[in-house]
């Protein structure tokens, strides 16, 4: 009877170790994610030896990714760009060199989710206006040169369009991927807003001003700024849902999460292929030398 007692006792000993062990791991958890997206400055100015602001890019995300357990390794190993001597096999077909062709007929076959129709396209400048003097077609390397920062952008916006539709239809379809949890679920979404504000951000001081002392639609309070603008004001309430969501304070309801990516899917989308669209070998050649664009080390 004793013998009997005791491997009782021990037994709810054990099962409340156990319970009070899971409790704090649930606590340790979410004080960890939240601490590692608080964190993504600190992560961004301690990797300044990587080559190039977005290098920096990829190294805060990495932080923020092996920090957050819900989140996939191919949605984060996706983000990251691929060599130059890989990215310059892409073909002119895939980055359109025609200026009176959008990038996104060519560059990805993915659709905007529920669109049908498209931004109105950024207005010209006078000089743009005026008609431009054909120039001689590039050769094979002239063009690997000055559309590089094409494909390079392009890598990136692909990650971004990857995650949106992953969430996009799992909110139209009310299925989430195989072996994705709630949480997991969760922090994709996180994960997209807080990689598109570090993305933005990084154009903003290091990329843009250098584009807009030749380019008008990278100037301040122009085309492409107003667009990431519009583009903020929806990640903003995105990660707000979502992270009541992670908290607890509120149930997922995927039609909810549908209406407020809805709100901002045109502009982002549109925005995706008009950056890259500027960024091309035909447009970029109007305003820089090859040497100027091998010197642009993003």
């Amino acid at each position: 009877m004793r013998r009997y007692f005791w491997v009782l006792s021990s037994l709810s000993l054990s099962l409340t170790i156990l319970m009070v062990a899971i409790a704090l791991a649930s606590v340790l958890r979410s004080h960890i994610t939240g601490l590692a997206a608080s964190m993504l400055n600190v992560a961004y100015s301690l990797s300044g030896n990587l080559p190039g602001v977005f290098g920096r890019q990829k190294a805060a995300l990495a932080f923020y990714s092996s920090s957050s357990s819900g989140l996939s390794t191919a949605a984060t190993t996706a983000f990251a760009p691929t060599s130059l001597s890989t990215a310059s096999r892409i073909s002119q077909a895939q980055v359109s060199s025609s200026g009176a062709e959008r990038s996104s007929k060519s560059i990805s076959t993915m659709t905007t989710p529920e669109q049908n129709g498209a931004m109105p396209e950024p207005p010209l400048d006078s000089t743009q206006a005026a008609k431009q003097p054909e120039l001689p077609k590039l050769s094979a390397e002239q063009f690997r040169v000055y559309n590089r920062l094409a494909v390079m952008m392009n890598q990136y916006h692909n990650h971004f369009r990857y995650t949106w539709n992953m969430l996009y239809k799992t909110c139209t379809s009310g299925s989430r991927p195989a072996s994705m949890s709630i949480r997991g679920f969760i922090s994709q979404g996180l994960h997209l807003c807080q990689a598109l504000t570090i993305h933005h951000t990084i154009e903003e001081r290091h990329v843009f001003p250098e584009l807009a002392e030749r380019m008008p639609l990278f100037r301040e309070n122009d085309h492409l700024i107003a667009q990431h603008e519009l583009i903020h004001e929806g990640l903003v309430k995105m990660e707000n849902y979502l992270d009541a969501c992670r908290t607890g304070e509120r149930e997922l309801r995927l039609p909810e999460l549908k209406e407020v990516m809805d709100s901002f899917g045109e502009v982002l989308w549109t925005h995706l292929d008009d950056e890259v669209e500027q960024l091309g070998a035909e447009n970029m050649r109007k305003y820089w030398t090859k040497e100027e664009i091998l010197s642009m080390n993003w």
